[in-house]
């Protein structure tokens, strides 16, 4: 295998990330045109064709209310089948209708052994609703080892006035390595409100709320609770500053400084200092941060890093001149000090970020001279690289473009500078090179970012396009699997509860296995393929080898692509993306990227569930959208779908369609997109995208594009797969 064949695998299996920013003010025009041929037809006329959806899917999408009235309309003879009670009573869960529930679970274990544990479960969550929530208390306490049922075991008691076992349930769960901080908070908040535990651990729970979840509603008093239970140790300055921080981080500016305000102890230094981070961490009032940065900086005891910041908050305010002014100032003042290269590489990317390419370059230039072991060497040489190109310097572009594409141990970042090389040099008049550099990239790595662009550049300039990915190769027959997914499996599914079948197959795996010997792996992602959820099903297809999807899909190896690009929450995705006028797959490549299907991840960011959406993102959305919202329904998947589709609608119309800048502007920010595009007028998409000075936004374009591609080739073949419009 060629290095270059062997790079191309890397790309086929795309990784997944996190992250959302706050929306963007409501749209002005109620339509845009989206690059290639991925438009929706109209969602009214789209919406009229489809056909009503049963309860099952009405289950599927969390639509409780509906699937409620839907059951309870059936003739009895289908209402009062065991599996559509079992379905009933679950809805009636997940709507706190805990006495229905006890009516439709009456007996069920009977009819539906296979679900027995399950029913239980059920039925402890319906005691715990409806009564006796002793009863639901001490089912729950049973299982040690599930944080969840702990916590429900805790509630329950508490309800049941039984403070001992409550006190107990808390323990347990702050015993189990697996807790969330969410279960923690919880955990402790419940124990912090009962008599029966000693002072000491009392005063331990109220402090860790205090000092590690300030920012959550279970801390709401901790404060007031913690001056009761341990009045004769005062949080410290530094505890205060570390409350600050978790407050500012959760963007309570307003908590985080006056948190700040009772750290009599710090010195006046150290309060400038930790109100100025507490802005920054909140992303918020940076002017007054970097005026409380440069007057720490002009104290006696200021150091290079008070300048530094100081000028990263001018930056990030938006005021880059006043910025690179003091970029200037830390390589003046601190010439030998490490942040003097971190400031001269930022004032050059500044530069760059604002079209001044010969400043840029020269920037660059200056950069790589003075600080050869500069932290920062990789990302100049590219932005001097970029900016020659910019700046019309071809020839001197070309070269140092193939210099970093020949160096590039990505797969993915050397394919891209392989194109802008060959974009350098048809510009210095070598056309008939240009065009063979984009036909090997276009061939070698299909159906990714790199080979769209390679592809656009061909079209360009009336060159013939390669095959879209190279046929299948000729192989044996060999004869389809037949899977039947095994009970209660396929109760669970047909009944619209895909998340527990999910789970029930899970454990069955091994069975599957056994039953297609040589083909265990192609056996289980059929058989959750038959389920309407994605996580697992990814978590499995990346046993799968880069070369059987380095061809086209054939009957024996399709089943590896969709296994690899799955398209989970099928019903929730097709009304989001007709509701919004979505291209066809943008959700899934969007979700695939975000979460990996993982319908209750919670970044460390704070963003949440299918889309990761942070909390306060959803909130205006959904306001925007006139929905009831809770932030605890975003783990539900057809919530969180809809507001991600949204959301992402929001952000192609102001950016003329453009997917690429969507996809940027949905993990960076809209604003920060639009500063790039009004700033780098004359950059083209493929070098505006390598100039985004964040590495995750850059990769995440990439790998958005890349599912998207993947996705449409699989749905529709060639004419599937999107054009990229280059010119901005």
């Amino acid at each position: 295998m060629t290095p270059v064949k062997r790079a191309a695998l890397l790309l086929l299996v795309v990784a997944c990330g996190h992250h959302d920013a706050a929306p963007p003010p409501p749209p002005s025009s109620p339509e845009a045109a989206v690059d290639g041929d991925t438009a929706l037809a109209s969602p009214d006329a789209a919406a009229a064709a489809l056909p009503p959806p049963t309860f099952a899917e009405l289950v599927r999408t969390d639509r409780f209310d509906e699937a409620a009235k839907t059951i309870d309309a059936m003739p009895a003879a289908e209402r009062d089948a065991p599996d559509v009670k079992y379905a009933r009573a679950r809805v009636a869960l997940a709507l706190g209708d805990g006495a229905t529930a006890l009516t439709r679970l009456d007996g069920l274990e009977t009819a539906l052994p296979a679900l027995s544990a399950a029913i239980l479960h059920a039925r402890a969550e319906a005691h715990a609703l409806a009564g006796p929530p002793a009863d639901a208390a001490i089912y729950f306490a049973a299982h040690l080892g599930s944080v969840d049922d702990q916590l429900a075991a805790a509630r329950a008691f508490v309800k049941a006035g039984d403070e001992a076992g409550a006190a107990r349930a808390c323990g347990v769960v702050l015993g189990l390595e697996k807790r969330t901080r969410l279960q923690e908070a919880e955990a402790r908040a419940l124990r912090s409100k009962l008599t029966t535990p000693p002072e000491p651990t009392l005063a331990a729970d109220v402090r860790w709320l205090v000092l590690k979840a300030p920012d959550l509603s279970f801390a709401a008093g901790a404060d007031v609770l913690l001056a009761k239970h341990d009045a004769k140790h005062p949080l410290t300055a530094q505890e205060l500053v570390a409350r600050a921080h978790v407050l500012a981080d959760a963007g309570k500016l307003d908590d985080a400084l006056a948190a700040l305000g009772f750290a009599s102890a710090l010195t006046p230094l150290e309060k400038k200092r930790a109100q100025a981070d507490a802005r920054m961490r909140a992303r918020a009032q940076y002017t007054e941060a970097a005026r409380l940065y440069l007057e720490c900086a002009a104290s006696k005891e200021g150091t290079a890093e008070d300048l530094l910041s100081s000028a990263r908050a001018l930056s990030r305010g938006d005021e880059d001149d006043a910025a690179i002014t003091r970029y200037a100032d830390v390589v003046k003042k601190y010439p030998k000090a490490p942040q003097a290269a971190d400031a001269a590489f930022l004032s050059a990317r500044l530069e760059f970020l604002h079209g001044r390419w010969v400043k840029a370059a020269a920037a660059t230039d200056d950069y790589l001279k003075k600080y050869p072991a500069g932290g920062d060497r990789d990302a100049a040489t590219k932005l001097r690289a970029l900016a020659r190109l910019a700046n019309g310097e071809n020839a001197a572009a070309r070269k140092l473009l193939e210099l970093i594409a020949g160096g590039e141990k990505d797969a993915s970042t050397r394919a891209r500078f392989l194109n802008l090389a060959a974009l350098a040099a048809l510009r210095d008049g070598d056309k008939v090179h240009a065009v063979a550099r984009w036909t090997e990239v276009a061939k070698t790595f299909p159906l990714t970012w790199p080979a769209l662009v390679a592809r656009a550049r061909l079209t360009e300039n009336g060159a013939p396009l390669p095959p879209m990915i190279d046929p299948a190769p000729s192989a044996a027959t060999v004869a389809p699997l037949v899977i039947a997914l095994p009970p209660p499996v396929d109760l669970l599914a047909r009944v619209g509860l895909d998340g527990d079948a999910e789970a029930e197959l899970r454990s069955r795996e091994g069975t599957l296995a056994g039953g297609a010997p040589g083909r265990s792996v192609e056996a289980q992602c059929i058989a959750y393929g038959m389920l309407g959820r994605g996580q697992r099903r990814m978590q499995i297809a990346q046993q799968i080898t880069g070369a059987t999807v380095q061809t086209a899909p054939s009957a024996t190896t399709r089943w590896a692509w969709e296994c690899l690009f799955p398209e989970p929450f099928a019903r929730s995705v097709e009304d989001a993306e007709l509701k919004e006028t979505l291209p066809r797959g943008l959700v899934h490549s969007v979700m695939r990227q975000e979460s990996g299907f993982d319908v209750d991840v919670t970044s460390p960011a704070r963003a949440v569930g299918l889309m990761q959406l942070l909390p306060e993102t959803a909130r205006a959305v959904a306001k925007e959208l006139s929905l009831p919202h809770e932030d605890a329904w975003l783990v539900r998947p057809s919530h969180n779908i809809a507001l991600g589709a949204h959301y992402l609608h929001s952000l192609l119309i102001p950016l003329g369609g453009s997917i690429p800048l969507a996809a940027a502007a949905y993990n960076a920010g809209p604003e920060a997109v639009k500063r790039w595009t009004d700033r780098m007028k004359g950059l083209e998409l493929d070098a505006l995208v390598e100039a985004i000075p964040y590495a995750e936004t850059r990769g995440y374009v990439v790998r958005v594009m890349g599912n998207l591609a993947r996705y449409e080739y699989l749905r529709a073949g060639d004419a599937g797969v999107p054009d990229v419009k280059l010119a901005l």
